[in-house]
């Protein structure tokens, strides 16, 4: 029997948040470019989606939908636009089957005014700058029992950020595109271009999983989504609204409190070209992309069924199952590596990916699906830990995904077996794989949308962080030097999820530069001491092996500035105390 949800301006909460759970089982958390009909159409192209409890508002959930992927700064005068003939939606299960309660659709206009052939003819310092001449505006609809209430219209989409003499204040024209959704109280809604907030190392993922430094747990990948940005669409609204009446929000283990979202895109049926007219859009709306967990279309469905997968409905997916029991990476891993993975069919991925975890977030008559699971009862983190689950923290991915989770390693080391759930394969190399890259190129903002800036045309660069690898390495058994696995866990019951591994990975160790040529701060410290200013992608260690020829002055470092809590996230522009101390080479140096 169906639950009701309390009220519309619930429904729409709901809905809107269903952007963002994600549970990615596989190699990645993205699909950028996953299917070859979508591959041409990257205004519908969905790329991540998140969900998670607002840290800076607990009370609060925020969910993001991101499309259109590698989109380029610079690419005027015709910058990235969300496109008017699609419609973006989120949509919301809230009693565990694979059946749409709610939908959000959101729907967008363009305007160009005036005859000029360029983006802007002056500076853009408000949204209602007339030196502004492409602009964009939407609509949020809630869909839900065959009625359609709108909730908002008219809403501003901010500019590109063009450079310093276009859009010289581009922060507080993003801020001000941030809006309330009237019959939400407390509701906000944003959609505008931003930083692209996955981290992965492409190149090497589709180079037969290669790893540049094996296993993958000590740095060295290259972050090829550095530089781009996406086109995102972020609701924040109360926590209260989201759960079913029967949730106790004061109740982690209330699996009344788990809904179950998805994202898709679509377009009408038909499309006239006119000649010199405006093409015709008719018909009714087809789906053309779909996604709640990443890279599933990307790796796990065969190319024969991607454009399938993307056009088919949640409560279709038993024909998919097959394939999750007995995943592709999983077979790679095997095959290129030599690693032993569990043998087909893979259960724990039926747990973990379309069911959920027991005790953690599985709704109760759950059906399995590709639908993402959200226990919206667990509250914030302390400390979050990019592991998620894996790392012992209960909020992250895959019970939703926040920004900073790291679910290309967690899906990797899922994949071989290196959970709890599978404990005879939960030891090294199969619990230490990952890329390599650990955090975003930029660092996310501390308040609604989250995401990072972003990068700008005028000045960008792709791919930062190159220089965390000398050069890749050939794909080669991540055996010989891998540390000690930890202990075989228990398998985990359905009163409690599953504990994390005891050894988490480690956190990257790889210098920005060759310790040959060490990178200097603007004040030119070297190994007699002075100040550093912290660059995009540095940690302590690396700075330590960068400056010093070691990674081994981390604590040395660390003790002259005892601002740091987290030595590998480091803000950039951040000027540190470099202490004087002598090379490894000299006597009484520490030895390694």
């Amino acid at each position: 029997m169906k639950r009701p949800l309390s009220i519309v301006g619930t429904l729409a909460v709901t809905a809107g948040l269903l952007a963002g759970t994600v549970v990615a089982p596989f190699v990645g958390a993205s699909s950028h470019r996953e299917a070859p009909l979508i591959s041409n159409d990257p205004a519908a192209d969905t790329t991540d989606m998140y969900v998670f409890r607002s840290p800076d508002a607990p009370d609060t959930i925020t969910a993001i939908m991101n499309v259109y992927p590698f989109g380029k700064p610079e690419q005027g005068p015709n910058f990235y636009l969300f496109d008017p003939s699609v419609r973006y939606s989120m949509h919301i299960t809230n009693d565990g089957d694979a059946s749409e309660e709610a939908r959000l659709d959101f729907q967008f206009r363009t305007e160009i005014r005036g005859m000029s052939s360029v983006y802007n003819d002056g500076p853009i310092t408000s949204l209602d700058d007339p030196n502004w001449l492409t602009r964009q505006f939407y609509s949020v609809d809630l869909v839900m029992g065959g009625q359609t209430t709108r909730l908002g219209e008219n809403l501003p989409v901010p500019p590109a950020n063009v450079g310093p003499k276009s859009t010289p204040n581009y922060e507080q024209l993003a801020n001000a595109a941030i809006v309330n959704i009237p019959s939400i109280p407390g509701g906000k809604v944003f959609a505008g271009p931003r930083d692209d907030p996955f981290f992965i190392d492409i190149g090497a993922a589709f180079d037969l999983l290669n790893v540049r430094r094996p296993p993958g747990n000590q740095g060295g990948g290259v972050d090829n989504l550095a530089g781009f940005n996406v086109l995102s669409i972020a609701v924040q609204v109360p926590i209260a609204a989201v759960g079913r009446p029967e949730c106790d929000l004061n109740d982690p283990s209330d699996m009344d409190c788990v809904v179950g979202m998805w994202i898709t895109t679509s377009r009408q049926a038909t499309r006239v070209l006119r000649g010199e007219q405006t093409p015709e859009n008719t018909g009714d709306f087809v789906q053309v992309a779909r996604q709640s967990a990443a890279l599933v279309n990307e790796l796990v469905v065969p190319t024969a069924m991607k454009d399938a997968f993307n056009a088919s409905n949640p409560n279709d997916d038993a024909r998919f199952l097959p394939l999750v029991q007995d995943p592709i990476p999983a077979q790679l891993i095997n095959a290129v590596f030599g690693i032993p993975v569990p043998p087909a069919p893979r259960a724990d991925f039926v747990t973990i990916f379309l069911t959920g975890i027991p005790g953690l977030n599985q709704p109760p008559d759950v059906q399995p699906a590709e639908i993402a699971h959200l226990n919206v009862a667990i509250p914030v983190t302390a400390q979050p830990n990019r592991l998620g689950l894996l790392g012992n923290d209960m909020q992250g991915y895959p019970n939703g995904r926040r920004l900073a989770d790291d679910v290309t390693d967690i899906s990797l080391r899922a994949s071989a077996g290196g959970t709890p759930f599978t404990p005879e394969f939960n030891g090294a190399p199969n619990n230490l794989l990952g890329d390599g890259v650990d955090q975003n190129d930029r660092p996310f903002l501390n308040t609604f949308p989250y995401l990072a800036t972003p990068h700008q045309g005028f000045d960008h660069t792709h791919d930062r962080g190159q220089g965390q690898a000398s050069g890749p390495a050939p794909a080669s058994k991540p055996t010989a030097a891998a540390p000690a696995g930890p202990a075989p866990a228990s398998k985990p019951t359905a009163a409690a999820p599953p504990a994390a591994a005891a050894q988490p990975a480690a956190p990257p160790a790889a210098a920005a530069q060759p310790a040959a040529q060490p990178r200097t701060g603007t004040s030119g410290v070297a190994a007699s001491g002075g100040i550093y200013t912290v660059q995009q992608g540095d940690t302590l260690s690396s700075i330590s092996e960068a400056v010093y020829g070691t990674p081994d002055r981390v604590e040395e470092i660390r003790s002259a500035n005892p601002e740091i809590s987290n030595p590998d996230v480091l803000q950039p522009g951040v000027v540190l105390t470099l202490p004087a101390m002598p090379d490894s080479s000299e006597e009484g140096a520490p030895s390694e």
